[in-house]
C-alpha cells in the first residue's frame, strides 16, 4: 500500500497520528509532542525537542521533522512513539483545548508527583514520581499555608520583579543596538 502522506512513517505509527502530522505540515501549525510508550500510553516526560513545526526531510523516503518554525531548516525526526499532540498555534486558548491526538490510555506520571524532604544533605526537597526521585532542589519551595491568600501577593510581586528585569534587559539591548548601529 502506498503511503497517503508525503512522509515515510514507522509501521507502528497509528493512522490518526499520521493524519495529524500531515495536517500540521500542510497548515504550518506549531505543536507540542508528548513522547511515550505506545503500549501503555505512559508519557516519558521529555522536556527538550518537543515543540515546533513539522518539516520534511528530502530523499526517496522523506520523514517528518520537528523544526523550530516554518522558516527553519533541519531538525530531528519525529519518532513513532507519540502519545499526545497539542496544537499550540492559538496562544490564548487553554493548554488542553488544542488536543489533536491522545493515546487511549494516556497517563502523565507528573499527575502523581509528590514534593518530599530530600534524602541528601545538600538538597532541601525532592520531587518523586511513583517512588523514584525526578528532581531535587537546594531551597525549599515558598508555599503559603493552606487556605492563605498570600500566594497572590507573592505571585504579583514576582511578576513585577520579572517585568522589571525584562524592561532593564530591553533597555540594555537598545543601548547595545544604538552603540553598534546608531539610533533607530
Amino acid at each position: 500500500m502506498k503511503n497517503p502522506a508525503p512522509f515515510h512513517f514507522h509501521e507502528d505509527t497509528p493512522e490518526a497520528v499520521k493524519a495529524v502530522i500531515q495536517s500540521l505540515y500542510e497548515n504550518k501549525h506549531r505543536a507540542r509532542f508528548f513522547w511515550g510508550d505506545l503500549k501503555t500510553g505512559r508519557y516519558w516526560m521529555d522536556e527538550y525537542d518537543v515543540i515546533g513545526t513539522v518539516g520534511k526531510s528530502t530523499g526517496e523516503k522523506p520523514t517528518a521533522l520537528l523544526i523550530n518554525n516554518a522558516r527553519s531548516m533541519g531538525g530531528g525526526a519525529i519518532i513513532s512513539s507519540i502519545v499526545k499532540i497539542i496544537d499550540i498555534t492559538a496562544r490564548n486558548t487553554p493548554y488542553n483545548s488544542g488536543v489533536l491526538y491522545e493515546h487511549p490510555n494516556f497517563n502523565n506520571p507528573a499527575d502523581r508527583a509528590k514534593i518530599e524532604p530530600s534524602n541528601l544533605p545538600d538538597y532541601a526537597e525532592a520531587v518523586t514520581i511513583d517512588g523514584e526521585v525526578y528532581a531535587r532542589f537546594h531551597k525549599q519551595g515558598h508555599r503559603p499555608p493552606a487556605g492563605s491568600n498570600s500566594c497572590r501577593a507573592s505571585d504579583s510581586q514576582s511578576r513585577k520583579e520579572t517585568e522589571h528585569e525584562i524592561l532593564l534587559q530591553s533597555r540594555s539591548m537598545d543601548k547595545r543596538w544604538n552603540s553598534l548601529y546608531g539610533e533607530r
